[in-house]
C-alpha cells in the first residue's frame, strides 16, 4: 500500500505534466522534455532516482501515517533538522540554466509548524520559501518554483535542503514535519530574466500625495529570450485582489505607475512573459499618511546596536522612526561592545552613527546601560560584587560621556527582576539597587543634565517596586519604568484570573503607585507591544499555537494603544516595542514584535499594518490634548465593552475616536453605535489607516457604527 500510495503520486504528477507537454506540442517553438529526479519512502527503504537524499544525523528518522512513511525533520537538532537534496551531477550536465525548475514536496500537515526550501541563487545569495501547516491532517503537496537556481551544490554539497530551523528564512520550527516524497521537474518555460523591481525608498513605503510607482527591469542573461509582455495584479491587507493590468514590453527596462489607492499595505505580483519564457516576481509595499510632528509623548524600541545594519539602513530607520511620529527611540547600548579589553573603551560604529542620524531628525536616544560583560563575568547581568559594580560604573561613565551631544537620556538596570530563566525574582530588588547606586554617581559625573529612568521591571510587580523606593531609589533616579505584555489580547485587556498581564487596570496602578511613593518622579511604560504572526493564519491558530497576534490583530491593537496611553494620567512616557522585526524567525514571537519588516523580509523593511495605524493616527490626532473618556464609565472596567476618547488638536478642532474590543465580537443583541454632536459644518471621518471622507454637518450629528477598528471623527470649519 505504501508503494503503491507514493506510485499513485507520481503517476497522477506525471499524467498531469504529459498533458500538458501534448497540448502544447502544436507551438512553433519546440519545448524542453521535462528533465526528472526523485526521492521517495517504499517501506522501509528509500528509492532515490538521479538524486541523493539525507541527513546530517547517522540514522535517518521516519514517519509513518495514513499508511504513508517519509523523512521526519524534527527542528529539536540540528542534525535532525534538514534535509539535503543532491542531483546528479552527471543528470545537471543536460540542465538548460535558464529552465525553471519545479521541486515538488509531499508533506504531512500535521501540526502548526511549517517548512521552507532553501537554495543558491545565481546571484549567490540564499533564497527561501516558506510552507505553514495547518494540521488538515492529510498528506499535501506544495510546488517551489526556482527561477534563479544554481545547482551546483551550494549548500553543504547539497543543491538544495528542506529545513525546520534557521537558514535565514524561517527561524526554528516547534513541531516536526513528514516529508514523503521530493520530485524535481524542468519546466517547459524557460526562466532567463534577471529581474529588478525597485520603489522610492527602501521597503516601498510611499506617503501621502507621492506617486506609487515602480522601475522594473527584465534583463535578459541569455540574449535569446526577450519579455514581451508584463502583467501585474495588487492584493490588499486583506488577500483581496483590487486591480490588475497587463502591457507591452519593447525593451528591458519600463515604469509601472499605480492608481492612487487607499493608505494601507499591499503586494505587488508580476509575471513577466516572453514567447517560451515566463517569470513571476513578488514585492510588498504601503501606502501611508506622513506624522506631520513627533508625538513627544511616545517611544519606540529600536536594536541600533545590531551590526546588521549598514549606515544607510540606520540613516533610513531614523527617518521612518519620525515619518511614524515617534519621539524617542530606545536602544541596547552593550557594555561588551563597548569595552572589549579591560579598561578600553570605544564607541561603536552603528550606536554612534545611528545617534547622528537621530539627532539629525529632531529625535533622541534613550540608551539602556546594558549589564552584560564577559570580561567581568557578568553574563547575563549579575554584579555580585563590588568590583563588578565599579566596573560597571566605569562603563556607564563612558558611554554618557561619550553620547552627551546626542542624548541624556539613559535607563538601568533592565528587566532586573527576572532570573536567568526568565522567572520574577521578588528579592532581586536588592542587588539592583546596589548597582543603581554604583553607577548612579558615575553617570551624574558624566553628564550633570542627565535624565535617569530606573527600573525597567518586566510586569507591574507592586513589591518588588516598593522595595527599591523603600531602599532609597527616589535619590537615584528622575523616573522609573516597567514592561506590560500580552502578547494575544488589545491594550483594554482585563483578566481576573492572570491579573500580571493586565495592561489596561496596570498602566493606571503603576502610575498612581509612583505618585504615592515619588510624585516629582515620572512613570514611564519603556516596552508595550505585540508580535505577530507572519502567515496567512486566522487569529484563533495564531494566539493558540504560536502565542502571537495576526498583523491585523496588530495594527488595530497599535491604534488603540495609541489612544488610550495618549492620556498623560495613565503614564508620561510610552514606548512600543518594537519598531522593525528582529529577524524573519517565523515561530520566534521575540523576532516579530515590529511593526516594520525585518532586513531580510521578501521586501526588507517593508511595513506592516500597524506602521500605517501608526503613522495616521500621529498625523490626525497626535499632540492633541486628552479630554476625556467618555463612553461605558459607569461599568467596571473588565465590563466595557466599548470606547470613546476625545481630544482637542491645537487648532481647536475636537477629536473623537471610538471602537469596540475584538473579544466580544458583534452580534445582533450586542451592536451598538456611537454618535458624534457638533455645530461645525464640516467633519471628517478617518479609519484607522487614515482613510477620509468629509461630511455635511447638517444634522448637527454623525451616528457611526463601533466596530475593533477605531474611528477617528474631526468637527472642522472648512476643508481642503
Amino acid at each position: 500500500m505504501i508503494i503503491e500510495s507514493v506510485k499513485s503520486i507520481f503517476v497522477y504528477i506525471s499524467f498531469l505534466f504529459l498533458g500538458g507537454v501534448l497540448a502544447l506540442s502544436s507551438c512553433k517553438t519546440p519545448r524542453e522534455a521535462p528533465w526528472v529526479a526523485s526521492a521517495c519512502w517504499n517501506v522501509q527503504e528509500v528509492q532515490q532516482s538521479n538524486m541523493k537524499v539525507y541527513m546530517a544525523a547517522a540514522t535517518i528518522s521516519s514517519i509513518e501515517y495514513q499508511a504513508v512513511r517519509g523523512w521526519e525533520l524534527n527542528p529539536a537538532t540540528q542534525e535532525t533538522a534538514t534535509l539535503y537534496c543532491d542531483i546528479d551531477d552527471d543528470m545537471l550536465r543536460t540542465l538548460v540554466p535558464e529552465h525553471t525548475l519545479c521541486i515538488k514536496v509531499c508533506y504531512l500537515d500535521k501540526g502548526y509548524g511549517g517548512f521552507a526550501l532553501c537554495y543558491k541563487a545565481q546571484g549567490e545569495i540564499k533564497r527561501g520559501e516558506y510552507v505553514q501547516l495547518h494540521n488538515s491532517g492529510a498528506w499535501m503537496e506544495h510546488t517551489f518554483k526556482l527561477y534563479d537556481a544554481l545547482v551546483a551544490n551550494g549548500i553543504d554539497q547539497a543543491d538544495f535542503v528542506l529545513t525546520t530551523c534557521d537558514m535565514d528564512i524561517m527561524g526554528k520550527a516547534k513541531d516536526r514535519v513528514g516529508i514523503a516524497s521530493v520530485r524535481v521537474e524542468m519546466s517547459e518555460l524557460l526562466s532567463p530574466y534577471e529581474l529588478s523591481v525597485k520603489g522610492k525608498r527602501a521597503g516601498n513605503i510611499f506617503f501621502e500625495d507621492e506617486k506609487i510607482e515602480f522601475q522594473v527591469e527584465c534583463l535578459d542573461m541569455t540574449g535569446k529570450h526577450a519579455c514581451r509582455t508584463l502583467a501585474y495584479s495588487i492584493i490588499n491587507e486583506n488577500r483581496e485582489s483590487i486591480y490588475t493590468q497587463k502591457q507591452s514590453l519593447s525593451g528591458e527596462r519600463t515604469c509601472i505607475e499605480l492608481p492612487s489607492l487607499p493608505y494601507g499595505v499591499y503586494e505587488l505580483i508580476l509575471e513577466m512573459e516572453g514567447e517560451q519564457s515566463y517569470q513571476k516576481a513578488v514585492v510588498d509595499f504601503s501606502h501611508s499618511r506622513r506624522a506631520d510632528e513627533i508625538n513627544t509623548h511616545f517611544g519606540t524600541n529600536l536594536h541600533f546596536d545590531w551590526a546588521v545594519y549598514s549606515n544607510e539602513d540606520i540613516d533610513f530607520l531614523a527617518e521612518l522612526v519620525k515619518d511614524a511620529g515617534y519621539s524617542l527611540v530606545r536602544t541596547s547600548l552593550r557594555w561588551y561592545q563597548m569595552e572589549k579589553s579591560k579598561g578600553e573603551f570605544a564607541l561603536t560604529r552603528n550606536i554612534l552613527y545611528s545617534n547622528q542620524c537621530l539627532k539629525k531628525q529632531g529625535l533622541k536616544m534613550v540608551g539602556i546601560l546594558s549589564q552584560e560583560c564577559p570580561l567581568y563575568d557578568t553574563v547575563p547581568y549579575w554584579l555580585e560584587n563590588e568590583d563588578k559594580r565599579e566596573a560597571y560604573a566605569r562603563f556607564c561613565y563612558f558611554m554618557v560621556d561619550a553620547l552627551k551631544e546626542y542624548t541624556h537620556i539613559f535607563t538601568y538596570p533592565n528587566e532586573f527582576n527576572l532570573t536567568k530563566g526568565g522567572v520574577h525574582h521578588p528579592e532581586n530588588y536588592h542587588q539592583s539597587m546596589d548597582i543603581i547606586k554604583a553607577a548612579y554617581p558615575a553617570i551624574k559625573r558624566a553628564n550633570a543634565d542627565a535624565f535617569i529612568v530606573s527600573g525597567a521591571v518586566s510586569r507591574f510587580e507592586k513589591p518588588y517596586l516598593e522595595g527599591l523606593f523603600r531602599l532609597g531609589l527616589n535619590d537615584y533616579c528622575d523616573a522609573s519604568s516597567i514592561h506590560l505584555y500580552d502578547f494575544i489580547g488589545g491594550p483594554e485587556t482585563y483578566y481576573t484570573n492572570k491579573p500580571d498581564l493586565n495592561m489596561f487596570p496596570n498602566t493606571q496602578l503603576f502610575h498612581d503607585l509612583m505618585k504615592r511613593l515619588a510624585p516629582e518622579k515620572q512613570a514611564w511604560i519603556t516596552e508595550n507591544g505585540w508580535c505577530s504572526y507572519p502567515g496567512e493564519m486566522g487569529e484563533n491558530e495564531a494566539h493558540r499555537n504560536f502565542f502571537m497576534c495576526t498583523e491585523n490583530e496588530q495594527a488595530r491593537w497599535y491604534a488603540r494603544s495609541f489612544i488610550i496611553n495618549s492620556d498623560p494620567n495613565r503614564a508620561d512616557k510610552y514606548f512600543h516595542y518594537s519598531f522593525i522585526n528582529n529577524e524573519v524567525g517565523y515561530f520566534n514571537s521575540e523576532s516579530n514584535f515590529g511593526i516594520i519588516h525585518s532586513h531580510n523580509h521578501r521586501t526588507p523593511f517593508s511595513a506592516k499594518p500597524a506602521f500605517v495605524t501608526v503613522a495616521a493616527f500621529n498625523d490626525i490626532v497626535g499632540n492633541a490634548l486628552f479630554k476625556g473618556n467618555v463612553e461605558e464609565l459607569e461599568l467596571a472596567e473588565d465590563e466595557r465593552n466599548h470606547f470613546a476618547y476625545m481630544f482637542v488638536n491645537a487648532k481647536g478642532e475636537e477629536i473623537a475616536c471610538f471602537w469596540q474590543r475584538d473579544e466580544r465580537l458583534l452580534t445582533d443583541k450586542k451592536i451598538k453605535t456611537y454618535t458624534y454632536k457638533s455645530d461645525m459644518p464640516y467633519l471628517e471621518i478617518y479609519d484607522m489607516y487614515g482613510n477620509r471622507k468629509v461630511v455635511d454637518n447638517k444634522e448637527g450629528t454623525y451616528t457611526s457604527l463601533y466596530t475593533c477598528c477605531p474611528v477617528y471623527i474631526k468637527g472642522v470649519k472648512e476643508v481642503k
